[in-house]
């Protein structure tokens, strides 16, 4: 089973918004598997979203369980998944507004079949963030004062470069070029 992507970085805080993954179920084995068993875990804070969901698993059927607050548990059973043969889910959930500035859900996904009583698991994690921005505008400071007054002009085609890391330790880099008014 894998679950994808893997890590989302979604600029989704504080306004809410949508998270979409695919559950990709493959059978390896030399023996079809039957009464095959796909629960996906969505983390207490967002909401699964049943009319998104899509999928290619033959006779699938769908049972959500009500949200709580340790999450919600969807399960999608479908009778065969012949030797070599792959299946895939398309799942969203919805980020509710008023997510705080940096947040990180962590979504299991799980498959057991008759031939195969101990689950196969995959993991995603979702982080919201609340993008980030640097000031307004490149401007000449005519007065020297370090104050954006009126009528002291913007400079055109001047590169901005910020560099960091983000919420993991990874680096970033972003670069922009200022329009007419700087």
């Amino acid at each position: 089973i894998a679950k994808t992507p893997d890590r989302q970085m979604l600029p989704l805080a504080p306004a809410g918004g949508r998270a979409d993954w695919t559950i990709t179920v493959t059978n390896p084995a030399a023996t079809d598997l039957t009464n095959v068993v796909v629960t996906d875990h969505f983390p207490a804070g967002v909401a699964y979203v049943a009319a998104a969901t899509t999928g290619t698993c033959a006779g699938s059927t769908e049972a959500a369980d009500a949200a709580n607050a340790n999450g919600q548990f969807v399960r999608w059973t479908f009778p065969l998944l012949a030797v070599g043969e792959s299946c895939s889910i398309t799942v969203s959930a919805d980020v509710p507004a008023g997510v705080s500035v940096l947040t990180t859900y962590v979504n299991d996904a799980e498959v057991v079949s008759d031939q195969t009583p101990v689950a196969a698991a995959n993991q995603a994690k979702l982080v919201v963030y609340e993008p980030a921005s640097v000031g307004d505008r490149v401007w000449h400071d005519l007065n020297a004062n370090g104050i954006q007054d009126a009528g002291e002009p913007g400079y055109n085609a001047v590169g901005v470069r910020v560099d960091g890391t983000d919420s993991e330790g990874n680096p970033v880099s972003s670069t922009t070029v200022t329009d007419a008014d700087g």
